[in-house]
């Protein structure tokens, strides 16, 4: 044993994960000093969260598992529960992947971080109460006394995750296990995140193991980093040299395709065959309400106000903005899964009806969605093949069986995944695999139009290329058009024509994709855009925050609803609420618009 080794914090040796004849994780060896990160990056399947479950204890029990997990010298590999228990939460923590499938859907998110301290005998009831309030308010979850009482599934999936991170740091451990903390994280959330994550390093030497196929993310989050492929270990060094300078080809392809979204330009402006500009899809003064109920009273929250847009045929508009912010509820307001509270929604000049079930079966298969969270959207009681083939037994019901076959075939293969595949249920997928499986049941149909939330954020990098490149090809070939739901910005400079900016429910900048990019004129947008970690960036630089927290959706500020967060807010601003203006190039919502300049 080398003298680094016995004075890691975390050491794993020959770790080895397989079920049945399928070895997952391949004498997989490293360690973690304490207050160190190490990044472990891999596509899809590689094996990274199978090495983190295997730290953790967390594996099924159809799991064969072989070699050491020592923390501070003591072996934890198939160690029972009582001596786990004494070390997860208090000494190591693990941040999932998938919130929704680890918070518990039956107790409210203040409750969960509570137990937590009252388990492991941290705090007292009241002090419980304090500190998992303030920790809530820390990892920036807007309206926290709010969420505090809210169940997993009031939240989006942006606050889930953030609820999330929240239970892993509240008893501060010793080593932070990230399996893809900021998936699902707006651009200033993540900032956010990550630089608390950083700070609380500093501040309790806490070590992180970062799993991510974010390389923008590794190059400025961890001092080492280690590329695994099928399970074994092909690459590792200073996170610096291994993404300037990559050896193995599998690394290779990784930094290349991230490069290439960070230098992607805007896909040309889209039309329709004769060159005039057709509209496919408008929606007019949409506004979607809830009623939520507080302190005994009910009262309204507008998710949605006002909205309007319009796609035309082979055109992605993406809408970008933070989480709560209500792309997802405007989304599934014009796919008919809530009902809208004023304004309409039509397709080539139809109005359609409010709810998805009162809709024809022509107009629901022209119109399909991608969910943000694959996993839940698949039935965990089917097969990928019959998840694929569902789609075609509803809408050709005279197809073959054969025929059906061939389809989910050719389907499985432009979406990037194996035949052997179609075997498996939706637990037995990686997130990236459950992704493409949703992916692939709504194009099966040839839609005329597809909304994606967040339907690239569980992809590796080089595969989120393969995805995004497939839908572009579609668009070639069916003119297919798309409503993009993205917090990655990379995504829309590659895929959007035009895009649209929201921020508590209020649509305030809408423009050109390349526009955006070169001159944004909200104070908001530029912030999106200083939020961003490159890949290439210098390790020197600090990650962009956001200023400030957003206000509760339910008690929006007077007048303009960001200015509690703009560096360029008047008095003017806290009194009058802009109204969207329209420019030669789009529209925006700020006083200040016509003498800011911010450019980049």
């Amino acid at each position: 044993m080398t003298t680094a080794a016995r004075n890691a914090l975390l050491e794993v040796r020959e770790l080895s994960v397989s079920y049945g004849d399928n070895v997952v994780v391949d004498k997989l060896s490293f360690a973690i000093h304490a207050s160190e990160a190490l990044s472990l990056a891999g596509e899809s399947g590689s094996g990274k969260s199978q090495t983190a479950l295997a730290i953790m204890g967390l594996l099924p029990p159809n799991a064969k598992v072989s070699g050491e997990v020592l923390f501070e010298g003591r072996n934890l590999l198939g160690a029972g529960n009582t001596l786990l228990n004494e070390y997860r939460a208090r000494r190591m923590a693990m941040v999932f992947q998938d919130p929704m499938a680890a918070l518990n859907p039956y107790v409210t998110i203040g409750n969960q971080l509570r137990r937590i301290l009252l388990n492991h005998g941290l705090a007292d009831g009241a002090e419980a109460t304090r500190r998992a309030l303030a920790m809530l308010k820390r990892v920036g979850l807007p309206d926290a006394e709010r969420q505090y009482r809210a169940y997993p599934h009031e939240l989006s999936g942006g606050m889930r995750q953030r609820a999330l991170i929240a239970s892993a740091l509240i008893a501060e451990p010793q080593l932070l296990i990230a399996d893809e903390p900021t998936t699902a994280l707006d651009v200033t959330v993540q900032a956010q995140i990550l630089q608390l994550i950083a700070e609380l390093r500093r501040e309790n030497n806490i070590a992180l193991l970062l799993i991510t196929h974010d390389l923008g993310v590794v190059w400025t989050n961890s001092e080492r980093l280690m590329v695994i492929d099928k399970g074994r270990l092909i690459e590792q060094g200073a996170t610096r040299e291994v993404l300037a300078n990559p050896s193995q080809p599998r690394t290779v392809q990784m930094v290349t395709a991230a490069g290439g979204f960070l230098s992607a330009s805007a896909p040309r402006q889209a039309t329709s065959p004769d060159g005039r500009p057709k509209e496919l899809l408008e929606v007019k003064n949409l506004t979607v309400t809830f009623t939520e109920r507080t302190g005994g009273r009910r009262k309204r929250l507008h998710a949605v106000q006002d909205i309007s847009l319009s796609i035309r045929p082979g055109e992605t508009v993406a809408i970008v903005g933070e989480s709560g912010s209500g792309k997802s509820s405007l989304a599934r307001a014009v796919v008919g899964l809530l009902p809208e509270a004023a304004g309409t929604v039509s397709l080539l000049g139809t109005n359609l009806h409010r709810m998805v079930g009162s809709r024809t079966k022509s107009i629901r298969r022209q119109m399909q969605m991608v969910f943000q969270d694959p996993v839940a959207s698949l039935d965990p009681a089917m097969s990928t093949g019959s998840i694929i083939a569902e789609p075609l037994l509803v809408h050709e019901p005279s197809m073959s069986r054969a025929g059906r076959e061939r389809a989910v075939a050719e389907m499985l293969v432009r979406v990037g995944l194996t035949a052997d595949l179609k075997v498996r249920y939706a637990h037995e997928l990686s997130g990236g695999q459950a992704q493409r499986v949703a992916i692939a049941r709504a194009l099966i149909m040839k839609p005329a139009i597809l909304i994606c939330d967040e339907a690239v954020a569980a992809l590796d990098s080089s595969v989120r290329q393969e995805i995004l490149g497939l839908l572009q090809a579609e668009q070639q070939r069916s003119s297919l058009s798309l409503l993009v739901i993205t917090h990655d910005l990379s995504v829309v400079q590659q895929m959007s024509h035009r895009v649209m900016i929201m921020y508590m429910g209020r649509l305030i900048e809408m423009t050109g994709s390349h526009e955006l990019f070169r001159r944004p004129r909200h104070p908001y947008t530029r912030l999106l855009l200083d939020s961003v970690p490159l890949a290439r960036r210098s390790r020197a630089a600090d990650l962009a925050a956001a200023t400030g927290e957003p206000a509760s959706i339910l008690n929006p500020p007077a007048g303009c609803v960001f200015h509690p967060r703009c560096a360029h807010m008047i008095d003017r601003c806290r009194e009058e609420s802009p109204q969207l203006e329209h420019t030669g190039t789009g529209a925006v919502a700020c006083h200040r618009a016509a003498e800011l300049d911010l450019s980049s």
